[in-house]
């Protein structure tokens, strides 16, 4: 908390009597009974505030004395508002440029360069897009181009049965009729994606994807533009070096409806599911040699793909905001990496044991899948990446994609080899000595314990080579001495013949 209860006399004493006031494009919302979500309208960046920094930023929006805000603040709260703390408090709306004088705030900002949050959450560039902008990192780089929010008003207001409840049921029910038609029509699915397998279908996957990921984009600003918020960017987002669209809906932080911020996350999704099933029953009801049908099959791949990436929870696309709305889980990513990576320092390298966060042991599966599917992602990415740079760029390519990857290699193991790793190897000598013992025991075991691989399934065991055993005369076989699959021993008796 950024305020204490205490009562501090010497700080009234040196209390500044100037007066302070937030900027005009400051706006506070109330998003639940104990949270408000803050936006700043002119860097377009929005903050998650307690109660009782609201209450201080809705006091700062004339000028006001600490004097005036102490005295406001006690009738509220019934809790004396020490100096030191107001101070502080200003201190970190000079820093987000949400006061419209810092005047001696400056000095005091560059004695303590640490950059802090107003909720008090430490930021880094893997919390949640809360700001606009070009940026990111290599690996998760926005691109704005067009401000689409005059665009998606008329949309509104052109098509407001979207978001009625017959829509809803219709569409809802042709999924749900869709998924029947091909689950029934596995096969012909399965022969579809052989023949598929040419030239064409690139072409008309890439078209298809493209279509439908604009349609996805609008489903999501749409939704959020119809329940009151603005969109005001939209642009190209690469994740992992692969191009996407992206349109950033961050006013849905600012509506109090939790119903409506859960609609504006499944839009898009719930888009594409619609232009799925579409595609299924074209698919079905069209010539199987037109073109028709060809479009519509490619389409329905190529949007069940994005459908089942894009509601993985473990990549932050729509799946991931959708769970962390649902467990009403701000920055579940950054607790969950977080949380896993320090119980890892802790049990491996001896730190201190990381303090547990909300839901300790849903963070810490959470975050330990989270870490192994990126690990497994970038590297699959990785490896397609040094295949196609080998075979067509040379080594030039090559060292390209080689310092991609170990930039995502640090990224993903960041925090975990580091000042702790080296502080062992100084400091904690049985535990190092332990580890080494350990590794060298495993590396012992890979290459002394035989492991049996089995199999299981309908199969046809056939022998390395033939030997055929001929009789020197013609006869009869009256008795074969040996059982089917049973060793034989040399000169032993195999079969007795009759002449």
């Amino acid at each position: 908390m950024l305020l204490e209860s205490v009562d501090n006399n010497a700080g009234e004493a040196i209390a500044s009597p100037l007066k302070w006031c937030l900027t005009e494009t400051v706006s506070i919302h109330q998003i639940g009974d104990d949270q408000f979500a803050v936006r700043d309208l002119r860097t377009k960046a929005y903050f998650r505030v307690g109660p009782q920094e609201a209450f201080l930023l809705e006091e700062l929006r004339g000028n006001v004395t600490y004097y005036q805000v102490k005295d406001s603040f006690h009738t509220k709260f019934d809790e004396a508002l020490a100096y030191t703390d107001f101070k502080d408090f200003l201190q970190l709306l000079a820093e987000k440029g949400l006061l419209k004088d810092v005047r001696d705030l400056i000095d005091a900002s560059k004695q303590n360069p640490k950059k802090r949050a107003v909720s008090g959450d430490e930021e880094d560039d893997d919390d949640e897009e809360s700001h606009s902008g070009r940026g990111g990192s290599i690996l998760y780089y926005r691109l704005p181009m067009v401000n689409p929010d005059r665009f998606l008003g008329w949309f509104v207001r052109t098509f407001p049965i979207l978001w009625t409840k017959p829509f809803f049921l219709l569409t809802s029910t042709m999924i749900l009729v869709s998924f029947c038609i091909l689950i029934s029509n596995t096969a012909d699915l399965v022969v579809g994606l052989q023949n598929a397998i040419r030239w064409e279908s690139v072409l008309v996957g890439i078209l298809s994807i493209f279509a439908s990921t604009v349609l996805h984009e609008l489903g999501h600003g749409a939704t959020c533009k119809r329940f009151g918020g603005q969109v005001t960017e939209a642009g190209f987002l690469f994740m992992i070096f692969i191009p996407c669209l992206y349109v950033n809906v961050s006013d849905a932080w600012i509506i109090r409806e939790r119903w409506k911020r859960l609609a504006i996350t499944l839009a898009g999704g719930y888009c594409d599911l619609c232009i799925w099933a579409l595609s299924v029953l074209v698919w079905r009801v069209s010539e199987s040699d037109s073109i028709v049908n060809y479009v519509a099959f490619v389409l329905l791949t190529t949007c069940g793909s994005r459908s089942l990436m894009n509601f993985n929870p473990l990549i932050r696309l729509d799946g991931y905001y959708l769970v962390s709305d649902l467990l009403e889980y701000p920055n579940l990513y950054k607790q969950a990496r977080q949380y896993w990576v320090g119980t890892l320092n802790w049990l491996l390298w001896g730190a201190k044991k990381p303090v547990a966060p909300r839901m300790p042991i849903f963070t810490f599966f959470y975050g330990m899948v989270m870490w192994f599917f990126g690990l497994s992602l970038l590297t699959w990415v990785g490896v397609r990446l040094l295949e196609i740079a080998q075979g067509g760029y040379g080594w030039f390519g090559t060292v390209f994609v080689s310092c991609l990857l170990y930039y995502g290699i640090q990224r993903v193991f960041r925090g975990f080899i580091g000042k702790e790793f080296l502080f062992m190897f100084t400091k904690r000598t049985r535990r190092t000595i332990g580890l080494v013992v350990l590794l060298a025991a495993c590396g012992i075991a890979c290459f002394w314990i035989p492991l049996e691989y089995t199999s299981t399934g309908n199969f046809e065991v056939r022998p390395s080579s033939d030997v055929d055993v001929c009789s020197p005369v013609h006869s009869f076989i009256a008795t074969v001495c040996i059982q089917d699959g049973q060793l034989v021993n040399v000169d032993q008796t195999i079969v007795e013949l009759h002449a």
